[in-house]
């Protein structure tokens, strides 16, 4: 991967805003170059990750080239090279640096979820209700498994109702 030897200087967000990314084709966003994206802080795992709503309500995965991430809630803006997973626009080898005043966007509303209601349909049978995605939940359940010693990514499973999900 790419390193970054010391803090991002300025001048690595004067770059192109992206805007809209729903109106990107799949094969357009790799050849776009560094672009920049601002918006609020989701969430926040293995140091290095970020799950940003932007300001035109897409949900973008970022990962960092290195450094902290910021504090959930955070109004940050991102500069970094566009990727896709072909359902939504990535942003590798990012930095990071607070948007605006540097103040916290409004609080991050974190809704309480039954794993069952989010992971079947009306009828009970399995299907993902995507109108979750991007969205900060909270889920009760029964951790089953803890990562492995030296496992790098740190996910463990969760048991909530009939439901064993990775973590």
């Amino acid at each position: 991967g790419v390193k970054i030897p010391r803090a991002p200087t300025a001048a690595i967000f004067a770059v192109p805003e992206l805007e809209d990314t729903r109106l990107l084709r799949a094969c357009d966003i790799n050849s776009l170059g560094l672009r920049r994206i601002a918006g609020t802080v989701l969430a926040t795992w293995r140091d290095v990750n970020i799950l940003l709503k932007s300001a035109s309500g897409d949900t973008v995965r970022v990962e960092l080239a290195e450094g902290r991430v910021p504090p959930c809630g955070a109004a940050v803006e991102i500069a970094g090279l566009p990727t896709t997973d072909f359902f939504n626009v990535n942003f590798t080898h990012a930095a990071w640096r607070p948007a605006g005043d540097g103040t916290a966007a409004s609080e991050v509303k974190i809704e309480a979820v039954n794993l069952d209601e989010m992971m079947t349909d009306r009828k009970g049978r399995p299907r993902i209700d995507s109108s979750y995605h991007g969205r900060c939940i909270r889920l009760r359940g029964i951790v089953r498994t803890l990562p492995a010693a030296g496992n790098d990514d740190g996910r463990f499973s969760l048991e909530s109702g009939r439901f064993n999900i990775p973590i």
